[in-house]
């Protein structure tokens, strides 16, 4: 069976990593934020605990409105909420992922201090416009690049105060962990620093536990383990989409604002030197070219989110379709492990007083995330395309029949 999440990271990188946490010494931090960018480069243990980071040094008075992209994780709503501030979702274009500029303008008020733009799915956005808006209108710009890492130079927008990278364990590049951010403002980078070295630093064993549970996942991921645990887990009536989920997931249980509250131990630091200086752009390009063969191939009734964004990594394939329970026992019946069960991704509920994200909610309600494996090529993902375009067809000619 074809693994929808295979880890972006060699075995050996892992084994790097476990001997890194056997090391006494303390973390430099200026020494992969240099190699990230110069002297605006920050680094933490996440993308959540650099926002965290960002909102303590921000003084924005309680009650102030933070506008967001109404698809992310919901943790960084909840962060903003920590703070005493207000999360204002913005609804998207599906097409593009965008934020609907109407929506920026009509849902801000004089309590408005920022917006916090997501690229999702591994694709990027245009920018420009927004931060034209933001910046005539006093708003900080936060820009969330945690999906779309590609191993290029981008480094982020020039007019985001803050760009966010994460390398968590799911993303391209991994370091199993750690957020890499570009910071516009000396003085802000100079007090995020300070509130992020007055925090605790991340355990080494733990970080070494998961280092040991990534090399089990990398051998699950080989196709014909993978079915064999998919299938040993349907027999024992377990469910394996929330075992997979659970295991990738960064932050799961208890205190949300305690586990974020951390700062990144030396073997996190170490991994995030060695991923980024192992960039190779070349292979996200590949992906992004399998994820524009599939997208281009779909039949109507199946619709890519995003299809329409600046540039895609093929971080992930989300679509729309009609009966994403049907197409999920189709295709895992051909060897493809897909699922309709929401990842970490959700859409933003407003606070009372504030309009839902019409657009947002809706598309939850019928998506379908179909797997990104770089073994099958992008001759592959043409087959991936072409057996779904069978599938509707075959609905179609079994619906004649019944009317006939």
């Amino acid at each position: 069976m074809i693994p929808r999440i295979t880890l972006d990271i060699a075995p050996r990188d892992i084994i790097s990593g476990l001997i890194s946490c056997v090391s006494p010494k303390a973390p430099r931090y200026d020494q992969v934020e240099r190699l990230w960018c110069g002297e605006q480069g920050f680094a933490h243990i996440s993308v959540r605990s650099t926002l965290d980071a960002y909102l303590a040094t921000r003084g924005w008075p309680q009650g102030s409105e933070v506008l967001i992209s109404a698809v992310t994780i919901p943790h960084m709503a909840e962060i903003i909420q920590a703070w005493g501030l207000i999360p204002v979702p913005v609804d998207l274009d599906l097409d593009s992922m965008s934020p609907l500029i109407e929506q920026l303008t009509a849902r801000s008020s004089a309590r408005t201090r920022a917006f916090l733009v997501a690229h999702l799915f591994g694709g990027f956005i245009d920018l420009d416009p927004i931060a034209e808006l933001c910046s005539a209108r006093g708003w900080a710009l936060i820009e969330d690049c945690a999906q779309s890492y590609d191993g290029s130079g981008y480094r982020g927008h020039p007019q985001a105060d803050l760009s966010l990278f994460s390398f968590g364990s799911i993303k391209s590049a991994t370091a199993l962990g750690g957020a890499l951010s570009t910071l516009r403002s000396p003085q802000l980078k100079a007090e995020m620093c300070a509130y992020r070295d007055l925090l605790p630093q991340q355990p080494q064993a733990r970080y070494a536990l998961k280092l040991l549970k990534s090399l089990l996942l990398k051998l699950l991921s080989q196709p014909k383990i993978y079915g064999r645990a998919w299938s040993l887990a349907v027999r024992l009536g377990l469910d394996f989409d929330q075992m997979l989920n659970q295991s990738v997931r960064g932050f799961s249980g208890g205190d949300l604002l305690s586990q974020i509250r951390q700062r990144p131990s030396r073997a996190l630091i170490q991994m995030l030197t060695r991923r980024i200086s192992q960039a190779h752009p070349a292979r996200y390009q590949r992906r992004g070219e399998m994820v524009r063969v599939l997208c281009d191939n779909l039949p109507e009734q199946v619709w890519a989110l995003g299809r329409q964004a600046r540039a895609h990594s093929g971080w992930i394939i989300p679509v729309r379709v009609q009966d994403p329970t049907a197409l999920t026992a189709h295709l895992r019946a051909k060897g493809y492990d897909v699922t309709h069960k929401s990842s970490s991704m959700s859409a933003i509920q407003p606070t009372a007083g504030f309009q839902e994200a019409a657009r947002a909610n809706e598309v939850f309600r019928d998506i379908l995330y179909l797997p990104i494996y770089p073994p099958l090529g992008v001759e592959g993902y043409g087959e991936l395309s072409a057996l779904i375009r069978r599938y509707y067809d075959d609905q179609r000619e079994e619906e004649r029949e019944r009317h006939a």
